[in-house]
């Protein structure tokens, strides 16, 4: 099974399948154009062409030609719509290779009747175990099939509530601005006693209502701060003694920031939360009976992140490096059932106080390009890894200079 994406067919997702057929790796395959993997197969791309044009599915049966071999492979093209708008096109791709031989072999036997009857019976049960495995295979791509489809009618569904809980944040925090404005307006103007004290709790309860909506924007990705370069291990390093004074006696922090550390392009108010969050997450799974939170940063290349346990779901890499910010507990640990949800807002496990950390960590992060990636098992602690793209300045080109004539003087 491959998708791929828009008019020029880029291959976003392959199985192993494919991968192994095509005899090269999906990190080879994933950003590729389809029809560069298509040689001599005009057919097959024109057919490809159609279906995404069209939105109408479409089956082809052709020769390939792979290496020194020829194969013979079966296509199956189904469009993928978002608002009867074509995003791309579902593929699978069945070799028919070894069913054709067997067939060819079987059909020159009987026409020529030089083979004996053991050597019939021993082709049909080949083509027999042939058909059966093509068969078992489809079903399997079948299935394949179906849970692609699902997952992508989740996203489009996770996609649209994310689009009305962002305009319902909005439009909270708009009328709550009004509220304490008006409130704050009404205590200046009122003298001490009476309704005072009223009206100030009404102006906290409205603060704390706009700072949740203000946590769900920014869970969504749509908070979003002024961005500065800036040294990843020097911002941790200047919060250290901040995050140490609020931590419990019993528990205490170890830091590896290296000199100098990677350079990000992010807002440094929102991965100082990013941080504090993560701290306040280990302090709670580690208890009241105190242990040591590990703090690192590092580089890694884009290709060293692990794709399981890896959120947003279905992120990719856009650049080489990332700086990765790692936090480490030997608290309790979290089950395997509910690594899932961690990312959800106010989702609560054993422990109270994971209303929307978490899930504002997992919002400034995606708005910044980034990923988490969580390990962790039940009574063995976990480590969190935040992953951003490392900033490169790009250097244009500078004209080359002619060099100036040297002054030759006579000698003296």
């Amino acid at each position: 099974m491959v998708m791929v994406e828009g008019a020029r067919h880029i291959v976003r997702e392959a199985n192993p399948a494919f991968c192994r057929l095509i005899e090269k790796t999906q990190e080879q395959l994933v950003g590729k154009s389809f029809d560069e993997l298509l040689i001599a197969n005009d057919e097959c791309v024109t057919l490809l062409d159609r279906v995404y044009r069209t939105g109408k599915p479409e089956s082809h049966t052709g020769q390939q030609e792979l290496g020194q071999n020829t194969v013979f492979w079966s296509y199956t093209m189904w469009p993928v719509m978002a608002e009867e708008r074509p995003l791309g096109v579902m593929i699978q791709v069945t070799e028919t290779t070894q069913f054709h031989e067997n067939t060819l072999a079987m059909n020159e036997a009987l026409i020529l009747g030089s083979l004996r009857q053991h050597e019939l019976t021993e082709a049909a049960d080949s083509l027999n175990h042939q058909l059966q495995k093509e068969i078992g295979e489809r079903k399997q791509a079948q299935a394949e099939k179906e849970e692609l489809a699902a997952a992508n009618q989740q996203l489009q569904k996770s996609e649209s509530l994310g689009r009305m809980a962002g305009a319902i944040a909005h439009i909270f925090n708009n009328q709550l601005g009004v509220v304490m404005v008006n409130l704050e307006l009404a205590l200046m103007d009122l003298p001490s006693g009476g309704p005072v004290s009223s009206l100030t709790e009404a102006l906290q309860a409205a603060q704390k209502a706009a700072a949740v909506s203000g946590q769900m924007l920014t869970y969504l990705g749509q908070s979003h701060g002024k961005r500065v370069r800036f040294d990843l291990s020097e911002e941790c390093r200047r919060n250290v003694g901040i995050l140490r004074a609020v931590l419990p006696e019993k528990v205490a922090l170890e830091v590896q920031l290296p000199t100098p550390g990677p350079v990000i392009s992010a807002d440094a108010n929102q991965i100082q939360q990013v941080l504090t969050n993560l701290i306040n997450n280990a302090w709670e799974a580690i208890g009241d009976e105190g242990s040591v939170i590990h703090l690192a940063v590092n580089t890694v290349l884009a290709s060293d992140i692990p794709v399981a346990r890896c959120y947003p779901l279905h992120w990719q890499p856009q650049v080489s490096a990332y700086a990765c910010l790692e936090l480490t507990d030997a608290g309790c640990g979290i089950a395997s059932g509910e690594i899932e949800n961690l990312f959800d807002p106010f989702f609560s496990s054993k422990f109270t106080g994971r209303g929307m950390g978490l899930p504002v960590v997992l919002g400034i992060v995606t708005a910044h390009g980034g990923a988490v990636t969580v390990q962790s098992e039940a009574g063995q602690g976990s480590t969190f890894r935040v992953f951003l793209p490392v900033y490169v300045e790009v250097v244009p080109p500078q004209p080359e200079k002619t060099p100036e004539p040297l002054a030759i003087s006579a000698g003296k």
